[in-house]
Formats: C-alpha cells, sequence, structure tokens
C-alpha cells in the first residue's frame, strides 16, 4: 500500500502545472486523500538539512529584467519510495511588461552529477512586481537526498497578456480550522473569498498552501471551478489532509488564483440554510442593520446602520470598540470603501431568512452613506444564473437532518433535501451535502452520486454521515447543498 501511495504521489507531481503556486491533478488527489483516510502510514524518516550553492542563471527573454533569487530549500518526508524536498527562491520583474516564467531547479551530487529536477511551470509575474516561487520536489528513490550537496536554478521566460478573468479576480478573506487530527494525518477546514470586481461571470480553481514559520511549502489542496458571479463572489472551501509528521511545522495558509476563465453559466446550483441566525442582522420592520466589523484589519467595531431609502447610514453614536470579533463579523476596507458582510439574518422581510455576501459600498463619507452593491440569497445564491443543461428546472430547498446516534468515536445524522424539477426532462446529478460552523467553514460533507432527478415532481434525497470527533455535531450552524447536472 505504501507503493501505491508513492506512485499516486510521483504521478501527480509528473502531470503538475503550477501558476503562482503547487498545482495539484484533482483526481489523484482525491485518491491519495481517500487513501489516506484508510491505512496507517509506514513511520516517516526524519532527514537532515541540505546546504545548497548559490544560484547558476540562465535566462531567456527578459534577461534585462528578471532577477532570479538564491534558492533555499528545506525537507519535509521521506519512505521507502521516495523524498520530500521543499524548495523556494524569490523572481522580481523589473520589465514594464508582465512576463510567464518557468523555473528549473536541480540538485546534484559532489561530483557536479545531476540526481533530480523539478519545474515550476506558468509563473506569472506583474511588471514591476516580484512573486516568490514555492515547490515540492519529489526525489526519487529516496536514498539520493542524502547525497545532494549542490542545486542550480535557471528560468526562462515570455511576454505574458493577463486575460480579464485575471484582471477581476482577486482573493478575498479566509480562514481555517483543524477539524479532526490522529497518528497520520490532521484533517483542516479550509475557506477563501474569490471576489470579481467586473460585470462578467467567471470560473476559477483555488489553491491552498500551508506553510512553515520559515515560509516553506509543506503541503497543498485544491478548489477546482469555483464560480464567481458578476461585480460579487464566490467560495472556496475545502477539507485538507496535512501528514501529522508536518503538523508542528505548519504555521499559515496562503490561497491563490489559476486557471481563470470566462464562463456564462455556473457549473452546480447551491442552497443553504443557516441554523444558528448569523451575527450581523437586518430588521425590516424597523429598517436597523446591526453588526461588528473590523477596519483593515486592525480596529474593531459594533455599530448600527439605518435603511433611508435606498441607503444605508451609519449611526454614528452606536460606534462602539470591541475588543474581539465574533465569527462571521463584517470587514471594511478602505482601499475600495467596501463593507462586507459574509452573512445576515434578515426578520420581518417575507421570503428571505437569511443573505451572504452583503456588499456595501461608501458613496459619502460625510454622511457615513453606504449603497447595497451586491448580495446572494442563501437559499439560492446562484439562483439568477442558469445552469448549463438545466436551465431553470431545477431548484432545492427544505434541507433538514436529524442525530441518529452518538459514541466516543462519531456522531451519525440522517440528512434530507429536497430536489424540485418543474420540468419535463429528467436530469442525472451528483448532491453534496455539507455542515457548517459558525464561521462558514465546512465541518463535513456527503455525496450521493448518480442520482435521478424525475420529471415534473419534488424529488426528495437522503443520506447518512458520520461526524468525526463526534461533538463537532454540536457545532452545526448551518446547511448547505451543491447539486451538479452530469
Amino acid at each position: 500500500m505504501d507503493g501505491l501511495i508513492g506512485i499516486l504521489r510521483v504521478t501527480m507531481k509528473l502531470l503538475t502545472s503550477t501558476a503562482v503556486s503547487l498545482l495539484l491533478v484533482p483526481l489523484a488527489r482525491v485518491l491519495m486523500v481517500r487513501i489516506l483516510k484508510k491505512v496507517s502510514l509506514d513511520v516517516l524518516l526524519s532527514i537532515g538539512f541540505l546546504a545548497l550553492s548559490f544560484p547558476t542563471l540562465a535566462f531567456a527573454y527578459g534577461e534585462e529584467c528578471l532577477s532570479l533569487g538564491t534558492p533555499t530549500s528545506s525537507p519535509l518526508t521521506s519512505n521507502s519510495t521516495y523524498s520530500e524536498l521543499s524548495w523556494k527562491a524569490s523572481l522580481v520583474n523589473n520589465c514594464s511588461e508582465p512576463l510567464k516564467v518557468s523555473v528549473t531547479f536541480k540538485v546534484f551530487n559532489s561530483g557536479g552529477f545531476e540526481l533530480d529536477s523539478d519545474i515550476a511551470f506558468g509563473v506569472i509575474i506583474a511588471s514591476n512586481g516580484s512573486v516568490d516561487i514555492n515547490e515540492i520536489m519529489l526525489v526519487s528513490p529516496a536514498s539520493k537526498i542524502d547525497l545532494i550537496s549542490s542545486s542550480s536554478i535557471s528560468l526562462t521566460s515570455r511576454k505574458y497578456e493577463p486575460t480579464l478573468a485575471e484582471q477581476c479576480l482577486r482573493i478575498g478573506a479566509g480562514g481555517f480550522r483543524e477539524i479532526d487530527s490522529n497518528s497520520t494525518y490532521n484533517e483542516i477546514s479550509l475557506k477563501t473569498e474569490v471576489i470579481n470586481d467586473c460585470s462578467s461571470a467567471f470560473k476559477a480553481t483555488v489553491y491552498f498552501s500551508f506553510y512553515d514559520k520559515d515560509g516553506f511549502l509543506i503541503g497543498y489542496d485544491i478548489e477546482s471551478n469555483v464560480y464567481c458571479p458578476p461585480n460579487s463572489m464566490g467560495a472556496a472551501r475545502s477539507l485538507s489532509l496535512l501528514i501529522a509528521e508536518l503538523v508542528p511545522r505548519f504555521s499559515y495558509v496562503k490561497a491563490s488564483l489559476s486557471s481563470q476563465q470566462n464562463v456564462d453559466n455556473p457549473y452546480y446550483l447551491e442552497s443553504g440554510r443557516w441554523i444558528d441566525t448569523p451575527q450581523a442582522s437586518f430588521d425590516a420592520a424597523t429598517s436597523a442593520l446591526l453588526t461588528s466589523l473590523s477596519v483593515d484589519g486592525t480596529d474593531m467595531y459594533s455599530l448600527k446602520l439605518s435603511l433611508e431609502g435606498s441607503q444605508f447610514r451609519v449611526i454614528q453614536e452606536s460606534i462602539l470598540n470591541i475588543s474581539s470579533l465574533p465569527a462571521g463579523s463584517a470587514r471594511y476596507n478602505s482601499i475600495d470603501n467596501s463593507l462586507r458582510i459574509p452573512a445576515l439574518n434578515i426578520r420581518n422581510y417575507p421570503g428571505i431568512d437569511a443573505l451572504e455576501n452583503v456588499v456595501l459600498k461608501l458613496s459619502d463619507i460625510t454622511y457615513l452613506l453606504f449603497d447595497l452593491a451586491s448580495y446572494e440569497d442563501v437559499r439560492s445564491p446562484n439562483s439568477t444564473n442558469a445552469v448549463e443543461g438545466a436551465g431553470s428546472c431545477l431548484s432545492m430547498s427544505n434541507l433538514d437532518y436529524f442525530e441518529l446516534s452518538s459514541n466516543s468515536t462519531y456522531t451519525e445524522l440522517s440528512w434530507k433535501a429536497t430536489v424540485n424539477n418543474v420540468c419535463s426532462t429528467n436530469f442525472t446529478s451528483t448532491l453534496y451535502f455539507y455542515l457548517h460552523d459558525s464561521s462558514d467553514l465546512i465541518l463535513d460533507y456527503d455525496i450521493e452520486s448518480s442520482l435521478s432527478i424525475s420529471a415534473s415532481r419534488a424529488n426528495t434525497i437522503t443520506g447518512r454521515i458520520l461526524v468525526s470527533p463526534p461533538e463537532l455535531a454540536s457545532e452545526i450552524a448551518k446547511l448547505s447543498t451543491k447539486l451538479r447536472i452530469q
């Protein structure tokens, strides 16, 4: 089994293609995650620090503009098949145009013979910008790593014209938390916003990269086909496994974008329901919006806004300094004058229980007036966009769950959701049922595949899920579903 895992890891590395961070083939990643959950890995060997020599530079186009820093490296894990070596280098572009660069990293023995190599493909670097290149090289067989005494690094580059999607999309706020741990791995829940500043819809691939305190890449995960509505935002979420041996080195997570593309329709239908009331709330009867927020990630306040006509006005006497922020608090960014509320409880408004991804834009700094820029109904966040192949036929509702049993290992839950099909066409689909905490991070999920959605009827979908550790069931604050049409 260890050999199988090694083959999968090596296969993933060979198929990898990176932009800013390490890319991963989704199918191979899924296979590795499933295997890691079901087997115990061999005891991983510890290996010493590698002292590497100064690089040898070999420029192609842009030689006068690009500056490649000295690479450094750090060993990660080793087994009977391969050793992992994390390496990094800085790259500066002094050109007045963006470039696309591929960087080759090689290691040698004391006699100057090449032992192994790694390539960071397609690194996009903005004009007069800089990037840090972080990769994990698989050295095979594992014993080679003890022979490394020097390294070199080189690059090739070409001109690059950013796509509209790359100009429009950016990473927003994110978060993570540990869900479970054992002697083999730690399970970590991840989330980040993908903000779309343009009037077209896009999809993107999001890479979550795990780093140690010295900035070495120690792990990664991927979320594909993240749908980003016009002038709004999408959310990328994942449950990732970090090898237990590397957990003591884990320091922070960074999210990056790749494969941004224009898209006319989302790839899935979504629906959500908040079990717990979101921290921020709007009462349609009194026109009062209450929330807490951070300003540029530093100062923290609680305050009240009043809806007056079509604008929200900050009630200045309601502003209070607070020492900490509750989960799901809003954020004000002075760069684009946006107030972003992740989840907003709605009271006394027929048909809407909660909104998500609410964006208010400051329009009058003197009177602290905000315009409502965008929002999503949590029950159907992409309802205004036709899912390819389903059109306006399908919708989801009645998300709920029931606790069946609990023990020291897990809590068993039964869940259900209704898929309404108003058309005379049958659909085949896959349904994902998610459990979230109050910060909208995934606690666990279940998958029902090859579902037959019958024409002209309400289809009830059910399933069971084992939540481990069992106490996570008490933290469920939100339910959500994704329906992918096959």
